[in-house]
């Protein structure tokens, strides 16, 4: 069995003291309408959508999901960038909430990573835990946004 990442609040992504980039930070189209909650560190940068897939209440088994994000052209965070999100938990659900995104911190979200054997890599959004547990339970679904 795969042992648990434990991932404190990863490096800035600068150590120059001169710039201001904070590593949450909310991601804005063209029209400087929100889209997004980017997470960069020294050696990830991600964005989470700011909707569930399919809905604030939708849940889906991880083999359905997974199925559902290929033909979506999508995909979801893995076991590592869980583990940056569940240290960055506040901050995240912070800013999800000033954009009217729907906050991480009220459901179980699957990754993409499967842990040995049956289960997978799920992030707990009102513990900021990351755990693994049967494909066969439903849990939320947060897209990342193609960089």
């Amino acid at each position: 069995m795969s042992q648990p990442l434990v991932v404190e609040k990863p490096e800035p992504t600068c150590h120059c003291h001169q710039c201001n980039e904070k590593p949450v930070s909310v991601v804005y189209d063209e029209d400087k309408n929100p889209i997004g909650i980017r997470i960069k560190t020294l050696d990830e940068d991600f964005s989470l959508s700011l909707k569930n897939l399919g809905g604030h209440d939708k849940q889906y088994e991880w083999k359905k999901m997974m199925e559902l994000l290929k033909e979506k052209g999508l995909t979801t965070f893995n076991y590592k960038q869980a583990h940056i999100i569940a240290a960055y938990k506040d901050e995240v659900d912070k800013l999800l909430e000033e954009v009217d995104g729907e906050p991480m911190n009220d459901h179980c979200f699957w990754s993409v990573s499967e842990s040995a054997g049956c289960p997978a890599w799920c992030y707990i959004g009102y513990s900021g835990a990351v755990n693994y547990n049967s494909k066969n339970l439903a849990f939320s679904v947060r897209p990342l946004l193609a960089h």
